[in-house]
């Protein structure tokens, strides 16, 4: 399993921290929920694997498109939403199948060039963190 953290309060939605706010979060699908009050209200994922999910806000039809890791996404976490299995797979096993995204909470609405931006800044960071670390 790649993480340390386990929500217990979700049993099927995976937390590790990083840092300036960023997490990794990462699910094995979960089914129409909202998250509490007390968490900001927009959270904005960038995929970084993706074996056969969409998230998507409940109320929206699935398109049948993966998002493929790269992929940039808002939510607002206060409304129903889910990652679900597309339905061309549904038929298969979940098995070792993952939705995992690094993850940055906002308490208002961000434009997209902000959560760009800031994706940059943290993936910059990460770079230099590694290269530092060799």
């Amino acid at each position: 399993m790649p993480f340390n953290v386990k929500r217990p309060q979700e049993g099927r939605i995976y937390l590790e921290s990083l840092f300036d706010g960023f997490y990794y979060i990462g699910c094995k699908g979960i089914n129409r929920h909202k998250d509490g009050a007390l968490l900001p209200p927009y959270v904005s994922f960038l995929v970084l694997r993706n074996d056969g999910f969409i998230a998507k806000p409940y109320h929206r039809p699935a398109n049948n498109r993966t998002q493929p890791p790269g992929s940039l996404l808002l939510l607002n976490i206060h409304n129903y939403h889910h990652v679900m299995k597309l339905p061309q797979q549904s038929k298969t096993s979940t098995g070792d199948a993952w939705w995992i995204s690094l993850g940055k909470d906002y308490d208002t609405k961000p434009s997209r060039e902000k959560m760009i931006a800031d994706f940059d800044n943290v993936l910059d960071k990460m770079s230099f963190l590694t290269a530092d670390a060799g």
